[in-house]
């Protein structure tokens, strides 16, 4: 299934109803019965096309017109546009000049409640990609087709376990109680049972366990294969802690070393092709990632965010192939700080000509500090993606069809930062050791720098230099809060700009390590609570 081929299934005739949630059953109806839909391979690698690109598609049509499920957020956003903003925008690594017009400033400054529209907004597109999943994996047990066509839809429901997997992770990352359903559950249950963290965490565990060596050790671009599982289990092992009480460390090594053992992935010669246009041809590195198109794809969703929504100027338009410079976000101070950047370099290149090649910032015109957060002249802007290909020719005309720029759920580079903080942190195993890791990925940031500038000892890789280095090869790749979280500085005493709302942070609750489950949600359906709220 090929990047254009994905899509194209999706528009091939299966349309979904959309769902209200205003209704007490938030699951989802098809418009068509089971019966019409599975009733061949080719129609199950349909819907399987479907479960894909609920990730980066809100609906049916380009922008998110004829959406899959009707809310009271802006008509733009979807799945993994709030993903984004609910990793991103509470930490240091974004702040949103368009706060107030899209009601974001409870994100934004750690003041969510149950009643949040963003909140409530992905805990719905989660919900509705869980139960296409569960609805998905019931209709393959109970195919009855040829022997060939069986074999392949065998290997369409693994893949759909994994993106359950994958929602589900999300949940458990988000939430502190989760509902959970299956295949077995029945579609339209209102009532589902409450599972707590580390039920969940054991659920995707033994999921994931279960279809690893059952999914492609070559999938098609796109799609998940074994190494994906293996990069999701590396994932939630490392925050196994925080979900559980447990310390997984030994483990999230050895998944991690099944990645880098497996001979299939090396890091991309130049950080910055991971995040261009046609990163596509970054699988040597990238090992799952979100197909996005503006061909067949239209969307305003995570990449289109990442990419126009950073920047203003049109120089800066310019520099990242964009047509379109929304100018709705820019990280706080802290990130372009952890590569030297500070008020001196403003007016000036400097944020584009670090030796550490990682460091990816606009500085021209625009100062330093943020002091009034709608302000677009305050505040460095990222141009770490690009609609802009590997020969710097623009992909496509972003103002019109977004872009053309994949997202990288899971790649090599974050493998490597794994196993370094799992050894910090006490685990033990075979492979690289921590300093080793952090050089490998050194050794592409500065290039001719490295020996010079680049290379740490073994004594200097401390945790909290991790989180910082972390920060630096990962800024705006939706995964701080969650590193934040693990380290104790999401919330607590420990500030970063513009937390709480104060210019200089203020220390905030620890209720908002979790998000709340809507509050409609939680009189539906009394196995639900949220703690705090």
């Amino acid at each position: 299934m090929n990047k254009k081929l994905l899509y194209t299934l999706v528009f091939s005739g299966l349309t979904f109803f959309n769902a209200c949630t205003s209704d007490l059953d938030q699951y989802p109806e098809l418009e068509i019965t089971s019966k019409d839909v599975y009733t061949s391979a080719e129609k199950y690698n349909m819907v399987l096309a479907k479960l894909y690109s609920r990730f980066t598609m809100k609906g049916q049509e380009k922008g998110g017109g004829d959406a899959d499920i009707t809310d009271n957020s802006p008509k733009d956003d979807g799945y993994m546009r709030d993903f984004c903003n609910l990793q991103e925008l509470g930490t240091d690594e974004m702040i949103s000049q368009w706060a107030e017009g899209d009601n974001m400033g409870g994100i934004m400054y750690l003041q969510w409640d149950a009643n949040d529209q963003w909140v409530n907004d992905f805990y719905y597109q989660l919900m509705y990609s869980i139960t296409l999943a569960n609805e998905f994996i019931l209709n393959c047990n109970t195919a009855s087709l040829s022997s060939e066509e069986m074999s392949k839809i065998e290997n369409y429901k693994t893949e759909a376990r994994f993106i359950r997997a994958l929602c589900y992770s999300h949940a458990l990352d988000f939430f502190n109680t989760i509902p959970f359903t299956d295949e077995n559950t029945g579609i339209g249950a209102s009532t589902p049972p409450s599972y707590s963290r580390k039920q969940m965490f054991e659920y995707i565990e033994s999921e994931l366990k279960d279809i690893a060596e059952k999914l492609s050790e070559t999938p098609e671009y796109g799609r998940a294969g074994k190494y994906a599982a293996y990069a999701l289990l590396s994932r939630m092992y490392l925050n196994a802690e925080v979900y559980t009480g447990e310390k997984k460390y030994n483990e999230c090594i050895e998944v991690s070393n099944k990645i880098l053992n497996s001979g299939k992935y090396s890091l991309e010669s130049d950080y910055s092709n991971l995040f261009k246009a046609d990163n596509y041809k970054c699988t040597n590195e990238i090992i799952f990632p979100l197909i996005v198109d503006s061909e067949n794809s239209q969307s305003w969703g995570v990449t289109s965010l990442l990419v126009c929504g950073a920047v203003t100027s049109d120089a800066a338009k310019t520099y990242i192939g964009s047509t379109a410079g929304w100018g709705n976000f820019r990280p706080r101070k802290e990130i372009p700080a952890l590569f030297g950047l500070s008020a001196a370099d403003n007016n000036t290149d400097n944020g584009l000509n670090k030796e550490d090649k990682r460091c990816m910032f606009w500085c021209k015109d625009l100062s330093f500090d943020i002091l009034k957060p709608t302000d677009p002249a305050q505040g460095f802007q990222s141009v770490k993606w690009k609609n802009s290909n590997q020969d710097g020719k623009q992909s496509c005309d972003a103002n019109a069809n977004g872009v053309d720029t994949d997202f990288p759920m899971f790649r090599l580079g974050e493998i490597y930062l794994n196993i370094a903080e799992a050894k910090l942190r006490g685990g033990s195993g075979e492979g690289p050791s921590a300093a080793d890791c952090i050089n490998e990925l050194r050794k592409r940031a500065y290039d001719k720098a490295y020996d010079a500038s680049g290379k740490v000892e073994a004594g200097s890789v401390t945790l909290d230099f991790i989180l910082d280095e972390r920060a630096r090869e990962m800024y705006l790749e939706c995964v701080r809060r969650t590193d934040l979280i693990r380290f104790g500085k999401f919330t607590g005493g420990e500030n970063f700009s513009w937390r709480g709302k104060v210019m200089n942070g203020i220390s905030v609750d620890k209720k908002y390590n979790c998000y709340p489950i809507p509050a409609y949600e939680l009189s539906a359906n009394p196995n639900l609570k949220n703690e705090g709220y």
